[in-house]
């Protein structure tokens, strides 16, 4: 514990030096030193659109649909950002945006970064395999979960979670083909510096034009050309995706047939 308190005595510098580069997105902060869930000290505490918390070592990370995230609770960078409640996929692509640009700010050189429609973040190293459109899914073209958002509405508010893999260097067996930390690509950076680079992207992400979100968006999607499985409605579908639209849903041409399925995001889970 004593190691963790040295490593984040100097983030709340870091962080007011952070809010003079961020819009009323992000207007205060709160460190907590270990927390279960970040989204949880959002909620007890009821804290005000605008404030963001952060810990240095999050024991219960959840992702949607009450999905646990397990690994190493000083490894990662999370926080949640309490916002004004808007729609979850306009929220979660928006945030998903501004963490590949923050990203890509420090690990450019280094790492490839994606979006995974609807939420998740996918990092590779750069350099590697190119999609085969309908040849492919997403593990097979070394694709890795590398952060994951979550939005919840408490109240008229927006809690939105965001946890980023920087120093984790093993995973449980569950997690190990599917997840990957930025030192496991070989970006080797410090938290501080994660948090200093995320959160005023993510923060003038929040603030895109519709626009500017959906070419963002189609700038980093990784999904469009890939075999996925997912269910959609009552439906357990295997298909290549045609389309993504980042607010609706996408669109598959299912195995074997010619048929094009329309899965709304409301009723589409992607399989993990």
């Amino acid at each position: 514990m004593t190691e963790l308190h040295d490593e984040i005595a100097d983030w709340s510098t870091v962080l007011d030096a952070i809010l003079l580069r961020c819009s009323e997105s992000v207007t205060q902060y709160r460190i907590v030193a270990e927390t279960s869930s970040t989204q949880d000290v959002a909620r007890q505490e009821n804290m005000p659109a605008g404030t963001v918390i952060v810990t240095g070592a999050q024991t219960a990370g959840r992702g949607r649909y009450g999905r646990t995230w397990d690994g190493d609770p000083h490894g990662g960078v999370a926080m949640s950002i309490v916002l004004p409640w808007i729609d979850a996929p306009r929220l979660a692509i928006s945030c998903a945006i501004g963490v590949v640009h923050g990203l890509r700010a420090v690990c450019s050189d280094v790492i490839g970064l994606g979006i995974k429609w609807p939420n998740d973040v996918l990092a590779r190293r750069e350099g590697g395999a190119i999609p085969a459109s309908g040849h492919a899914g997403l593990c097979a073209l070394g694709w890795k979960k590398v952060c994951g958002i979550l939005v919840e509405q408490f109240g008229d508010s927006a809690i939105v979670g965001i946890g980023i893999n920087v120093n984790q260097t093993h995973w449980p067996t569950e997690l190990d083909n599917r997840a990957v930390s930025l030192r496991q690509l070989g970006c080797d950076v410090a938290r501080r510096t994660v948090l200093e680079s995320v959160l005023p992207a993510v923060d003038a992400a929040l603030a895109m034009s519709e626009d500017a979100r959906a070419s963002a968006f189609a700038e980093h999607d990784v999904l469009v050309g890939t075999i996925v499985q997912l269910r959609s409605g009552d439906r357990n579908l295997q298909g290549r995706v045609v389309r993504v639209d980042p607010l609706r849903g996408l669109q598959i041409c299912v195995d074997d047939q010619s048929e094009t399925v329309w899965c709304p995001a409301e009723t589409t889970t992607l399989a993990v």
